[in-house]
């Protein structure tokens, strides 16, 4: 009887092992998990800022060249600023999502609604001031 007592013990010990053990693994491939998730989103957050960052030296230079063709009201340049920024940033983030031939109609697309949201802001000979100088700088492209 004491060894069929012993030998149960031993069973019963190596089952708890087992499980243990099983336990452990799951609970490091979930960590593992979850820390990979964090790091993606890490990446996607600086990934994220960088094009903010870029898309902001482009509507700033787009600005200047604005403001080089017409003079602006503080208003009109803050209006202004929001609607280049916006576009560089779609188009940026475009450009990461997808590489394709229909890039080019929907930069023209996205072109044609910054150009009808300055329209709104900028008075009519500032906003063919400026349709001349895109249509110069289009050009020399």
């Amino acid at each position: 009887m004491k060894k069929y007592i012993t030998l149960f013990s031993l069973i019963g010990l190596f089952f708890i092992g087992i499980q243990n053990t099983q336990a452990q693994e799951l609970q490091k491939r979930s960590l593992d998990e979850s820390q990979g998730k964090d790091k993606r989103e890490q990446i996607t957050k600086m990934k994220k800022e960088k094009s903010l960052e870029v898309a902001s030296e482009k509507s700033k230079e787009q600005l200047e060249q604005l403001k080089e063709v017409t003079e602006l009201t503080p208003d009109q340049e803050k209006a202004a600023g929001i609607i280049f920024r916006d576009y560089h940033v779609q188009i940026i983030e475009m450009g990461e999502l997808t590489k394709s031939d229909k890039i080019e109609n929907y930069k023209v697309m996205l072109s044609d609604e910054a150009d009808e949201k300055l329209s709104e802001v900028l008075s009519e000979e500032q906003f063919l001031a400026y349709k001349a100088n895109q249509e110069k700088l289009t050009k020399k492209e």
